[in-house]
């Protein structure tokens, strides 16, 4: 049976079930006319329209947004439908937030936002939303639909040709997601999002491309068909089952008890449990979240059950109980009170909102809340024991003490005048904090609502909230009761809803902190700035619209003000801010604050406690288990559901203190730990035995007494090239010395390394293996993926799977150090980690699981190998965490110093070279190499030395430096060379000028720039927060082995490549553009260039404007006051602390200059767009704790978005383009630069302290020297030198926090684990669409296969020169006709907006060897000049995709080859560049030469790699690819030496000769046993 929906009517709700239309029902009004029949004008008949259409037969009459460039169009059609209005939001969060509070009242809510930008900065609330069970539609403005499948870059988004980020963030937080890039099928995916939201009760997405709401189409000509919504029906049989189990369970009970919870929103089931409830006559408590949806003047109402913290007596009826139903609970940490309610499961029957369980007994499934409540109240017994006993014992709680005349006001005092305020025309909305329990106590009348977000507890919730649903309902008065520190997060919504004429009461409570968090841990980052909130908002009302503030400080004036707002005042917004103690707190917080604190404080990994499994966490399970499988099939569902219930014991109490969820005892982690124990005991005199420089092995003593440890020692070589070899090149040489074995790495490699001044010249190859290696999760997933596989291999062989691990094979022949790995969450993904075991997500709707798939995996690896860290330091760059916390400079690892080196899968793994150590990017293949105990190969390189002497002049920063530095090493030319900093000049530059050099070693195009290890950096350690008995350590060991550099001491010579030199006190303050970065110019000349610019032709120098228009004023109005531009007016200024090119010392100066101004009375015009981004969790520390932070927002610069012109509003892009204004755009980020469009034609990058100078001078036509800024509050004029900040400014703000900052930030990273706590295992899911299981192990044997024939092999692909791995690995989205696509049709019968790109699914096989050679731009000869990704199958001759044509090949049992000419593998290294044609079945690639790295990834995967002799190629041989090839190859690997000669036949009569390029016996070893990996599982499996 359907249900129409016509419009929900849910102005005027009767009914208790707040959130939706009486009786569960979704109410049908229906117009007297079908409206379908009705027809829509052309100009009505838009996308568009449609969706606000569709929107107001829902019941959304007015729609939350924010504008934005890819919205605009779609906002103007929204705006155009008679029955909708937009409400204009101050930030997409406060969208989201109204939104949802407009579904709490409506049923259903909506915001509209534009992409990326806006859908991130919106999405906190929409995930709050989804926590909360709220259809909530969230409408973004998407890219232009001719963008999509192009690998372009846009703006808004971070930076990558694949622009999905946005709905792969989204894909976690809704339930469903339509992506409209065209008009077609965009009405079914609009209806699909629509009817979603409204039956699974959660938020959807819904992306439309820009360019697409204006556009007339015939299906939009007539009026929408009604929605036809199949409801949810309960199994019959279930439901008789499931009611008679219950029936017998209660009437055997003497005091049973109900208890309604917050699901019972979602399953519309309020009035069932009501009914329930009459029939039954049992106590009736609600728990705390799902106030307001039970009826408190029920002649049965007991309470809030709230544990330790409940209204009076209500506990103690509930858990003295002998049964107890609870109708849609939610059981987490904060609502069982830090798991500490005395409930016993034997006792309870729990009713989700589609399945019942009965305490030890079954568990019922496909059975509707409202249905078994409904059936429930005809068959029970009617007993009152419980509600007697409550009425027996109850005793009224006392009024607070009457306040003196004038006392200070109490909180108590405050919520006793509240509750005298409510009547069934109000709601209360209680915030985050000490509200939550104030507002408990209170006794809602009849017919008042209220509202407040729990599971999610989101602290700037309330303001948009409030918004939301007072805009929802006009007709009754919102109270709402807000603490100062939410207030602040999303305070600016007020003035929205003083615009909407909104009555809302806002109850301001002052207590100048945060309440709740003060009681869980106290400290000082509890307490915040307190404002002048009444002038705040008297600042907002600014005489518009009806606005009344009070602020009451005593009991007298609170009641004056409430009086006041109630009567003269009923018809306006008012605000009346509280000041309170900031102690003044309830009782009810101090006992729930105590026991989360211990809660959150329990140590890891407790014992189990006797009573087994508590229940606590058995509930807690059970919610998150609904939530997860709210759309799975129901069979799982149950059955998971009923898995849960058998683990759990009868006799459990809920209490916290044992952690059932490990999956390890400590008996048997004890047991997993003891082997490598024992390995580490081993002595080291018997590792030095064995080692080839063991006479180099040297003891470090410790001034105080004893040894630090045992270290290679340089110096003990006797080596006189060591004296002169640079510091980087001596990294090299330790970690050659100390993992030499002869085997891997040879002391011929340790020979060429010392003769560095020779060797580097022939740019010849050595093995080096760094100390630790770091990864993205982007990347790291396909690296764990192998290591899993690896396991199962092990496994197969009779081997122990652990021994598959980060490690060091054979570092000391005998011993195995671990290597570090560090898995960062990157700023481009925000992580929420389920952590729920695989089995709880079978069944699950693929869409919802795009995300967590991913992460859990990620974190099943993060604790199920050793030494591995899973880092998530919220939105912190990687390069950042790598420098601000994990880099360590010198390892003691167990006794045995060595030098820190890194490599890692991105390329900012450079900016660690600031810190002395010596880190660069590699692939994912090296990456797992380096994982794994292998070498990786690296060029042994030139090392440019650039010497640094004085020291920077006032007003010069460290950007000035940085962009000083890369124009320097740009012209002198380091591609693939090591920059090394050296000089007096060095003592005075700090880490963070190094760091920020380093990091842009990308942009000069070197390998890695290198600052060696000096005092500066000891005390970087320290500001770290190392031990002073570390850093004395790593200083003396450093010193020992000749790494470091004390410039108080005469400098030995050392030997450059070639070298550089910058005195410091030369730098200019400088500036780059107005086209590229490269263009650089002096800011003294700034005036004089931009003058040339304007005169120059059109060119990357110029804009030819005649001379006669250069002066030209454009006038314009702006929010109704008169505004001007000029050419070279700036109309957008963004500061980043971004470290690629500034670095924290310029962002407090940047702070300062916006202060200083201010001070002065100088500020930004309202028409420039100002914006802040930190990207490093220190930089926003440092401005927080230091209290500059707010001139920054006082001269504007707010938000957390990379800055581009996208981001102007309507009228001064207007007055741009139609006056052809050349605007400017300043930013201080490289990021920001390229983000730009032709709105903003000059684009100029400089030091975060200009762009706030350029900011409050309006143009970039200006000499700063000579020309005033601006004037100040006494008519004088004010320079930049007036409102410029000292260097001794900058550091005493800094020193007040640098102390503290970094461990304030990284406190709750990660800690590595020392042993694996999770299965060793890994339960690959067969139905995953992101992780498989990859075949490279398959039936693997013990002993190596041996070199492998390839005869009469068939060329799949003839390539000429210059194949990147940008077209051979799987890159980009994944099209919808490609062979990837058309698999995850058939396999998974997914939508094509489901398919997300090849990056995101690097984990599963099946869709990248579908995507190998899958880019549109790939040229194969044997096409004949046609592009794309397709070959002639040479049997048949037929034209068919790569992967058809391989796999033909594989199912005939033919091999195949690959040609190609020069640079084959050139570009970024990528793991599936080779991996992707090895599963496609090329067994060899033939070219006239390779990419050293992508050669190196083919020998480790098994491939074999062939070179043309000097002078040949397929063309001088006359080979055309469709003959068949045989490579003359010995079967003995014994028979096979480094780069010797191969002969290769066709069938064609054809012979010629190639040069193996196996160039080691290390690779020789790889290709005997199929590959590196094959061949490290054989080594450990025979240890």
């Amino acid at each position: 049976m359907d249900t129409k929906i016509g419009s929900i009517d849910a102005c005027n709700p009767t009914h208790d079930d707040i959130g939706g239309p009486p009786n569960g029902g979704v109410s049908t009004v229906q117009n007297s006319s079908p409206l379908h029949s009705i027809t829509v004008s052309p100009c009505d008949a838009t996308l568009g329209r449609y969706l606000a259409r569709r929107l107001v037969e829902i019941g959304v009459t007015d729609v939350f947004s924010v504008p934005g460039d890819f919205n605009l169009t779609l906002l103007d059609h929204l705006i155009a439908e008679p029955s909708l209005k937009l409400i204009g939001c101050c930030n997409e969060l406060n969208a989201g937030y109204a939104a949802d509070g407009y579904a709490r009242s409506r049923g259903v809510g909506a915001c509209v936002v534009t992409f990326t930008v806006g859908g991130l900065s919106v999405l906190n609330a929409i995930a709050g939303a989804y926590s909360e069970n709220l259809p909530l539609i969230c409408i973004v403005g998407g890219p232009n639909s001719n963008d999509y499948g192009t690998n372009r870059i846009l703006h808004h988004t971070i930076g990558l040709p694949d622009f999905t980020q946005e709905l792969r963030c989204f894909q976690a937080v809704t339930c469903y997601q339509a992506v409209i890039n065209n008009l077609e099928e965009a009405h079914e995916l609009i209806d699909t999002a629509i009817s979603t939201a409204l039956k699974e009760s959660k938020p959807v997405y819904i992306s439309i491309s820009c360019n697409l709401p204006a556009i007339p189409l015939p299906t939009f000509s007539r009026h929408p068909v009604p929605f036809m919504l199949t409801p949810k029906v309960s199994n019959q049989m279930g439901i008789d089952a499931a009611v008679e189990a219950a029936a017998e369970f209660l009437n055997k009970a003497v005091k049973p008890v109900l208890v309604g919870g917050p699901k019972m929103r979602v399953a519309k089931a309020a009035d069932a449990f009501v009914e329930l409830a009459d029939a039954s006559g049992y106590g009736l408590a609600v728990m705390p979240s799902a106030k307001g949806q039970v009826p408190e003047h029920h002649k049965h109402f007991i309470g809030t059950y709230w544990g330790a913290v409940s209204t009076a007596f209500c506990a103690e009826i509930v858990e003295s109980a002998d049964a107890y139903l609870f109708a849609g609970p939610i059981f987490n940490d904060y609502s069982s009170v830090g798991y500490s309610l005395l409930l016993k499961k034997e006792k309870a029957i729990i009713v989700q909102p589609d399945r019942v369980t009965i305490g030890n007994g079954p568990a019922f499934g496909c059975v509707l809340m409202k249905d078994f409540l409904s059936e429930l109240a005809k068959r029970i017994k009617h007993n009152n024991t419980s509600y007697e006993n409550y009425h027996r014992i109850f005793v009224p709680e006392g009024k607070p003490l009457r306040d003196n005349p004038n006392e200070p006001l109490r909180v108590n005092v405050l919520f006793q005048h509240i509750q005298n305020m409510l009547s069934s025309e109000t709601a209360v909305l209680a915030e985050t904090g000490d509200s939550w329990f104030n507002c408990q106590k209170l006794k809602l009348p009849e017919g008042c609502g209220y509202e407040f977000q729990m599971q999610y507890g989101s602290i700037g919730w309330s303001v948009g909230a409030t918004l939301g649903y007072a805009q929802a309902m006009p007709n009754r008065r919102v109270i709402a009761c807000i603490g100062d520190g939410s207030f602040q997060v999303t305070a600016q919504d007020v003035s929205t809803m003083i615009r909407c004429g909104q009555k809302t009461i806002i109850f301001l409570i002052n207590n100048g902190g945060y309440s709740i968090e003060v009681e869980i841990h106290d400290g000082p980052y509890n307490v915040i700035k307190n404002w002048n909130y009444t002038a705040f908002v008297d600042a907002i009302h600014n005489g518009e619209g009806k606005c009344w503030t009070a602020k009451v400080r005593c009991e007298e004036e609170l009641v004056k003000a409430i009086n006041t707002a109630t009567n003269e005042e009923k018809d306006s917004f008012c605000f009346i801010e509280v000041i309170v103690h900031k102690d003044d707190t309830s009782k009810e917080l101090l006992e729930w604050g105590s026991r989360v604190s211990a809660a959150n404080s329990r140590p890891p990994n407790p014992q189990y406690s006797s009573s087994g499994v508590q229940f606590a966490f058995y509930l807690s399970k059970i919610s998150s288990a609904a939530s997860l499988l709210s759309n799975s099939n129901r069979s799982v569902r149950n059955f998971s559901a009923l898995w849960l219930f058998r683990v759990c014991s009868a006799s459990t109490r809920w209490s916290h203190g044992a952690n059932w969820r490990l999956h390890a005892s400590l008996r048997a982690q004890t047991r997993i730990a003891a082997p490598i124990l024992e390995k580490s005991e081993r002595k080291f005199a018997t590792i030095a035995s064995e080692h080839a420089y063991k006479d180099s092995l040297t003891t470090l003593h410790n001034p105080d007494g004893g040894e630090y440890g045992n270290f290679y020692s340089l110096p003990a070589l006797n080596d006189p090239r060591i004296d002169s070899l640079p510091y980087s090149v001596r990294i090299l040489l330790e970690s050659a010395i100390r993992n030499c074995d002869n085997f891997h790495i040879t002391k011929d490699d340790v020979e060429k390394i010392i003769d560095w001044e020779n060797t580097s010249v022939n740019k010849v190859e050595i093995p080096f293996k760094p100390a630790r290696v770091i990864l993205q999760d982007f990347t790291g997933v396909s690296v764990i993926v192998d290591l899993a596989a690896m396991r199962d291999a092990m496994k197969s062989l009779g081997s122990d799977p652990n021994k598959i691990n980060p490690r060091v094979s054979q570092l000391f022949h005998h011993f195995d150090a671990v290597v570090p790995v560090d898995l960062v969450f990157d700023h481009s993904v925000q992580v929420h980690v389920a952590r729920q075991k695989r089995d709880l997500r079978k069944g699950m709707q693929l869409e919802s699981d795009i995300n967590s798939e991913r992460f859990i995996f990620l974190k099943w690896g993060s604790s199920a190998f050793y030494n591995m860290v899973m880092a998530s330091p919220r939105s912190r760059n990687d390069h950042q965490v790598d420098l601000e916390y994990l880099g360590s400079v010198a390892f003691n690892s167990d006794g045995f110093l060595y030098p820190d080196s890194v490599v890692g899968t991105f390329f900012n793994t450079t900016m660690i070279g600031g810190l002395g150590v010596a880190g660069w990017e590699v692939g994912e293949i090296e990456a797992e190499a380096a994982i794994l105990g292998q070498p990786i190969s690296v060029v042994l390189p030139s090392v440019v030395g650039f010497k640094l002497a004085g020291k920077l002049r006032v007003g010069v920063t460290i950007t000035d430096l940085v962009r000083t530095v890369t124009q320097m090493l740009r012209k002198h030319g380091v591609f693939g060379n090591i920059v090394e900093f050296y000089g007096e000049g060095m003592s005075r530059l700090s880490l963070n000028a190094r760091a920020a050099i380093a990091n842009m070693s990308t942009e000069y195009e070197a390998t890695m720039c290198f600052f060696p290890v000096d005092h500066v950096t000891l005390e970087y350690l320290k500001l770290k927060g190392r031990s002073n008995e570390t850093v004395t350590m790593t200083e003396s060991y450093l010193r020992a082995n000749k790494m470091f550099v004390d410039y108080n001491e005469p400098q030995e010579e050392r030997a450059y490549t070639s070298c550089l030199k910058l005195d410091l006190g030369d730098v200019e303050p400088c500036i780059s553009g107005p086209k590229r970065s490269c263009d650089q110019s002096f800011l003294k000349d700034m005036k004089v260039d931009w003058k040339a610019c304007l005169d120059n032709p059109l060119g990357i120098k110029g804009f030819a404007v005649p001379n006669e228009q250069q002066d030209k004023i454009v006038k314009f109005s702006y929010d109704g006051e008169p505004a001007e531009l000029k050419h070279g007016s700036v109309v957008l200024a963004t500061i980043t602390s971004d470290c690629a090119i500034s670095s924290p010392s310029d962002m407090v100066g940047a702070a300062l200059v916006a202060k200083k101004a201010y001070d002065l009375g100088l500020e930004v015009k309202p028409w420039i767009r100002t914006i802040v981004t930190p990207a490093s969790g220190v930089v926003e520390e440092c401005l927080r704790e230091s209290g500059i932070k707010m001139y920054l927002a006082k001269q504007g610069f707010n938000g957390s978005i990379w800055g581009s012109d996208d981001l102007l509003d309507k009228p001064i892009a207007s007055a741009i383009s139609e006056n052809d204004i050349i605007a400017a755009v300043v930013f201080s980020s490289r990021r920001g630069y390229y983000s730009s469009n032709g709105l903003t034609r000059a684009r100029y990058i400089t030091s975060p302290q200009l762009v706030v100078a350029y900011a409050l001078s309006g143009t970039v036509n200006i000499d700063f020297e000579k020309e005033p800024m601006g004037t100040n509050k006494d008519g004088k004029n004010v320079y930049l030198r007036d409102i410029w900040p000292s260097s001794e400014e900058v550091k005493a703000f800094q020193n007040m926090v640098l102390q503290s900052m970094f461990m304030s930030t990284y406190k709750t990273m990660t800690k590595r684990n020392s042993v694996s706590l999770n299965s060793a295992l890994y339960s690959w899911d067969s139905n995953s669409t992101y992780i498989h299981e990859p075949p490279f192990f398959k039936n693997m044997s013990t002993n190596p296969p041996g070199p492998r024939e390839v005869k009469d092999a068939y060329c799949l692909l003839n390539f000429g020169d210059n194949i990147t791995t940008n077209s051979i690995s799987p890159a980009g989205t994944i099209h919808e006709d490609s062979p990837a696509a058309k698999f995850l049709i058939e396999r998974y019968s997914m939508c094509r907006y489901d398919f997300n790109s090849y990056g995101s699914r690097r984990g599963n096989h099946e869709v990248m060897k579908r995507g190998t050679f899958a880019s549109t731009h790939i040229v194969n000869k044997l096409l004949n000049g046609e592009v794309g990704p397709k070959t002639v199958h040479i049997p048949t001759g037929e034209k068919i995709c790569i992967y058809d044509a391989a796999s033909r090949y594989k199912t005939a049992g033919q091999d195949t080859i690959i040609l190609a000419g020069e640079g084959y593998g050139s570009g970024s290294s990528r793991d599936w560049a080779a991996k992707g044609p090895l599963l496609l079945g090329v067994k060899a690639i033939i070219a006239k030469s390779f990419n050293r790295v992508h050669r190196s990834n083919l020998a480790s995967i098994g491939i074999v790699p062939l070179c043309f002799k000097s002078g040949e190629d397929a063309e001088t041989l006359g080979l055309t690819g469709h003959e068949r090839y045989t490579i003359h190859l010995p079967s003995n690997v014994n028979e096979i030496k480094p780069g010797q000669d191969i002969t290769v036949t066709t069938d064609t009569a054809k012979s010629f000769v190639c040069t193996l390029r196996l160039d080691t016996e290390v690779e020789l070893a790889y290709y005997n046993h199929g590959g590196m990996l094959s061949y490290i599982i054989r080594s450990l499996s025979n240890e």
